[in-house]
């Protein structure tokens, strides 16, 4: 079986957090995993992925941001990857496991902020019309749902551009465990927020 995963870090300079992510890796026995938020510059990325995933393969979406959002990390004697696409907010991915020969395909998603910066996400699926096995993690930074949010009204614009461009690639949410909300402004209660943001989402293939 090939288990993958993703965290959103939210900064992966200090050295408690690669001790954090070093220990996952080893414990966990992923084999692909996606990284988001690594705050990593250009200049320190080889140094800081030396130490914290030293003997994996990896790339960056450094050239389609400068922050390089998302990182995809993986076992190559275990795996193959193939980019198929990549933006700001996403990597897309063909994955090829070398022990059986089966292929699928994944996509790491770190979504803007803003609901019109979002459009180029939803067109990037749209455009890739897979029907292979395929499997998508991350963090959207847009719920799909209005129960989704507590704290703060959730509007048509954000809901119906995400569901609608699900539903057209045919892809739905996986049973999950643990916390339904996945974020919250860790504000005092009156103006406290939680949101459901993270999620994992496959197709009937899958």
């Amino acid at each position: 079986m090939t288990k993958l995963g993703v965290w959103n870090v939210r900064g992966l300079n200090s050295d408690t957090k690669q001790r954090d992510i070093k220990w996952f890796l080893y414990q966990s026995e992923v084999v692909l995993f996606g990284l988001h938020e690594t705050r990593v510059k250009p200049g320190s990325l080889n140094k800081v992925a030396a130490n914290v995933c030293n003997g994996w393969s990896f790339l960056t979406n450094h050239s389609c941001h400068s922050g390089g959002r998302i990182w995809v990390i993986w076992q190559n004697q275990i795996i193959s990857v193939d980019v198929v696409d990549m933006g700001a907010q996403f990597i897309h991915l063909k994955v090829k496991d070398l022990r059986d020969g089966k292929t699928f395909y994944t996509t790491y998603v770190y979504g803007f902020n803003k609901i019109e910066e979002r459009v180029p996400l939803w067109d990037a699926f749209l455009s890739w019309n897979i029907r292979e096995p395929w499997i998508v993690l991350g963090d959207f930074n847009n719920v799909m749902f209005a129960n989704e949010r507590l704290g703060l009204a959730v509007m048509d614009s954000e809901m119906i551009p995400f569901q609608n461009t699900m539903a057209a690639c045919d892809l739905q949410d996986i049973k999950t465990t643990g916390a339904f909300f996945t974020w919250t402004n860790k504000q005092p209660s009156a103006t406290r927020v939680f949101s459901r943001i993270d999620r994992v989402l496959v197709n009937d293939s899958w």
